[in-house]
């Protein structure tokens, strides 16, 4: 079979970029062919990356108004959407195709502009269980079955670094020795969905009384903001550093992620809302346990043996028609002190680091793959299209 991928190009370092190519590499192991349209790109044209066939849009930015034409130049039978369809307008844009939603779903209900697009999809995958309960939950959603379809991780690349790497790390980023070191990845854009101010203000709180406690910050788009934030927080504030814009943006390729998370004691991911949550289970393949917050996708993520989850948390109502759940400040500084004095115990960190890369590689990409091959072998595209 041949398929089109709508999503980020296999290039660009974003959670619908990078997991391009890894499922080009399973599906191809199955026997299928995939060629990609990639929203978000200056069209129009075609080029080829590392042997996998680009569509570069040229009207709209999601390409939905040449996605019937680039099917019938690469022959493809069925399309696979990893990009959130609410984008798509209008919202039968995809109507009539044989249409698989691959998807984050990360607010409670799901919000109108996805659910209107969804009732056009022949197959609706979200990222988490949670979500698929979201959306069946949800009155008149699709008329769809949902099925969980989690976003696989390449642990050959995420994996734990030894103390001395680790320490390596650390020394060339100028963290002292000694650090308990918390690390955040994401980026900030509209109404903060990360909670990244929460997340700062927080770990400001825990770390007056931990003056060994850094925070890193792999976080695009956030510069402006975390200056000027962690400059009202005094002291603390000044142990809150940003990864470079550079460096994120441009250098962003899984293996420096890999060596982001190798430095960490705890990934601190207390997001308002997660569709997935891809950033923590790299950390965990690394042996790095997460803070989560109680809420959306983390919920299945974050089990205790791997984590924290903040409890404390405000509901939100969303412009699109549902709620987040916003972590507290002091939900995320009550989490940080559990997890520095549950780590201080060298044998309690050995085994959550064993029990973060065992829960993790439960994700990798083969095994992925072959759910990917279970919902093909499933599928009967002539009852599907009529």
């Amino acid at each position: 079979m041949k398929l089109l991928i709508i999503a980020h190009a296999a290039w660009r370092y974003t959670g619908y970029g990078v997991p391009v190519l890894p499922l080009v590499r399973e599906l191809r192991k199955q026997g299928h062919e995939a060629a990609v349209l990639a929203v978000e790109e200056r069209g129009p044209g075609k080029l080829e990356y590392r042997g996998v066939k680009h569509y570069l849009p040229f009207r709209r930015p999601y390409g939905e108004d040449m996605v019937r034409a680039c099917m019938k130049d690469f022959g493809a039978e069925a399309v696979i959407s990893l990009i959130d369809p609410w984008v798509f307008a209008p919202a039968e844009a995809l109507a009539g195709l044989n249409w698989m939603a691959w998807c984050a779903v990360d607010q409670e209900p799901p919000q109108r502009g996805l659910t209107s697009r969804l009732a056009h999809a022949s197959r609706v995958l979200p990222f988490s269980e949670w979500g698929a309960a979201a959306l069946r939950q949800a009155q008149g959603a699709t008329g769809i079955e949902a099925r969980a379809m989690p976003i696989g991780i390449e642990t050959k690349v995420f994996k734990p670094v030894g103390r001395e790497e680790r320490d390596r790390l650390r020394e060339s980023a100028g963290l002292p020795a000694g650090a308990f070191v918390a690390g955040m990845v994401g980026a900030y854009a509209g109404p903060d969905r990360k909670a990244l101010k929460e997340n700062i203000a927080g770990f400001c709180q825990f770390a007056e009384g931990h003056p060994e406690a850094h925070l890193l910050l792999w976080c695009a788009g956030a510069g402006g903001m975390v200056d000027e934030y962690r400059g009202a927080r005094g002291a603390a504030g000044e142990r809150v550093i940003p990864v470079s814009e550079w460096q994120v943006r441009y250098g962003g390729r899984p293996e420096a992620l890999a060596g982001f998370s190798g430095m960490l004691d705890v990934l601190l991911q207390a997001s308002a809302a997660e569709g997935f949550g891809l950033p923590i289970l790299e950390a965990m393949a690394c042996g790095v346990p997460a803070i989560g917050a109680a809420n959306s996708s983390m919920t299945e993520l974050i089990p205790e043996r791997v984590g924290w989850l903040v409890s404390d948390l405000r509901p939100e109502w969303g412009l699109a028609g549902g709620y987040w759940h916003r972590p507290t400040a002091e939900g995320v500084a009550a989490a940080l002190r559990q997890a520095q004095e549950a780590l201080a115990d060298e044998a309690v960190r050995q085994c959550m680091s064993q029990d973060c890369r065992g829960w993790a590689s439960g994700f990798d990409w083969e095994i992925v793959g072959e759910r990917w091959g279970v919902v093909f072998a499933k599928l009967d595209w002539t009852i599907l299209a009529g």
